[in-house]
């Protein structure tokens, strides 16, 4: 077999796995996150929710783990903005799938770049397999209107997230687009 078989092998995995999750994706897991149902993602300047996505490489470059969530950012404007995300990681075969959870987020610093981009970054509590950690370096970054990213200390977790941004963007693809997680 050669490598562009292999990879396109494994882009195959990648995609069933992730079609295999989203479809069971339910409106108990997106409320999890999120207390209230609505149909705005924005609810306004001060308060952003959405979706996660983030391949996870290995150390050659070969994909490790697959990363899918939902995270809410509110009061963004204030002194103390709540950050709170729920990380769903599994292998790209669907194996070891477990849950995480980020959440007590306190700013320590906000940083504005002419680009429009925000960082606020902080320290938050994350679950792990063996209990809580607290105090884990994290950098979240809303980026212009379309996009947010997720930046977690590695050596805190045990590079559980390796070394790779989180992203997202900030709507909820099943709220904002319902016909879009309907099967065919």
């Amino acid at each position: 077999m050669n490598m562009h078989s292999g990879s396109w092998i494994t882009s195959i995995m990648v995609a069933l796995a992730l079609g295999v999750f989203l479809s069971s994706l339910s409106s108990n897991t997106i409320s999890s996150v999120f207390s209230q149902s609505s149909s705005t993602v924005t609810d306004s300047r001060n308060s952003v929710k959405g979706d996660l996505i983030s391949l996870q490489n290995n150390g050659t470059g070969a994909i490790n783990w697959i990363v899918l969530g939902v995270f809410k950012f509110n009061n963004i404007n204030s002194v103390s903005p709540v950050f709170n995300a729920t990380l769903d990681m599994m292998k790209p075969d669907g194996t070891e799938f477990h849950k995480h959870m980020i959440t007590d987020f306190k700013l320590t610093s906000r940083q504005i770049n002419t680009r429009n981009f925000t960082t606020f970054n902080g320290t938050s509590t994350i679950t792990m397999e063996g209990g809580s950690i607290r105090d884990v370096p994290i950098g979240v970054t809303l980026i212009d209107k379309n996009a947010v990213s997720i930046w977690l200390d590695p050596s805190k977790i045990n590079n559980h997230f390796g070394n790779h941004l989180i992203y997202g963007t900030p709507r909820l693809l099943c709220i904002t687009s319902p016909r879009d997680c309907q099967a065919p």
